[in-house]
């Protein structure tokens, strides 16, 4: 039987090297830990090697706040430069050990002044676990950030057997609809 944290990065190297195709200038992945480290990969080795390197590092509970508030901090930093649109795919097993923080920055990015509408940045939350307890977290994100004030709904979540179902394509495109 396979561990949810296995789940997640079979998922996540998986959906990663499809991304790659649609995208050949790179791609830039991250993990969320106790660590958090970010690396622009332009290869299928590139990807490989960066899992290989992260494996080590990968524990139970994930604090995701800080590294989203560096991407939010990157996005709007690109954004007003160059208007560049931004999609964030998190493969996770549900278990995020910050969500009060995850929620005010989802809230902080999603209020931000700079972005007219929700068609600017997507965050697409792919629940990759068994836990019903995790898929409700995640789910949570998506559904009741109304309830916290947000300006933006700029979160959206899937299962990856929706994604696989319906393609990695469309799970970026409903990203930036929903």
């Amino acid at each position: 039987d396979v561990s949810r944290i296995e789940a997640c990065e079979e998922v996540a190297l998986e959906f990663a090297l499809q991304a790659l195709k649609h995208d050949p200038d790179g791609i830039e992945m991250s993990y969320f830990n106790r660590t958090h480290g970010r690396k622009n990969l332009t290869s299928e080795s590139d990807i490989i090697q960066f899992y290989e390197k992260i494996e080590k590092k990968i524990q139970s509970g994930t604090k995701f706040a800080p590294l989203l508030h560096r991407i939010a901090s990157d996005f709007k930093r690109k954004y007003k430069k160059e208007g560049t649109r931004k999609v964030v795919m998190v493969f996770t097993d549900g278990v995020i050990s910050d969500m009060k923080d995850v929620e005010q920055e989802i809230k902080d990015l999603a209020n931000w002044n700079g972005m007219k509408t929700h068609f600017e940045f997507g965050l697409l939350f792919v629940y990759a676990g068994k836990s019903e307890k995790g898929k409700a977290r995640v789910k949570r994100l998506d559904d009741d950030l109304k309830e916290i004030g947000v300006k933006h709904d700029i979160v959206d979540a899937k299962s990856v057997k929706w994604v696989m179902e319906n393609g990695l394509a469309k799970a970026v495109h409903e990203a930036f609809l929903d």
